[in-house]
């Protein structure tokens, strides 16, 4: 759930993420899978150095205890790769407070794709339709 003690806005959030964020998925081979294939997700934001407060609001936020801060040379970034904390947080968040750039459809195809991999585990079907989306 959102962790509202932050004193951003969840609007301001969802703006921030529509100019600076980006999800990514990434299919593996995986001998840990019962298909052989995993896939991986990530949510992150990154910002110049100078608005570290800021990222430091931002995980705040979502949760001190979803995602992680990395600060590399003049960069920070706040990223969120378990996907029980992406479903359940990250996911929630922009149901509530969609995106509205042309980031919009492609959060959707994300949070398509990462349903898709709940199911992979559970019914074969679920490699076999996402790999036909990959071929397209």
């Amino acid at each position: 759930m959102t962790n509202y003690k932050s004193n951003l806005h969840p609007l301001f959030v969802t703006g921030l993420v529509d100019a600076e964020g980006s999800f990514t998925v990434s299919v593996l081979k995986s001998s840990l899978t019962k298909t052989g294939w995993g896939v991986n997700a990530r949510f992150k934001i990154t910002t110049h150095i100078t608005d570290l407060d800021l990222m430091l609001n931002l995980k705040k936020f979502f949760g001190e205890d979803i995602g992680k801060l990395v600060i590399f040379k003049d960069t920070c970034t706040y990223r969120v790769d378990k996907l029980k904390d992406i479903l359940d947080v990250v996911i929630t968040h922009f149901d509530k407070y969609p995106l509205v750039t042309q980031k919009f459809p492609l959060s959707s195809f994300f949070y398509m794709i990462l349903y898709i991999e709940t199911k992979m585990e559970k019914e074969d079907w679920g490699c076999n339709f996402f790999f036909s989306f990959a071929r397209v």
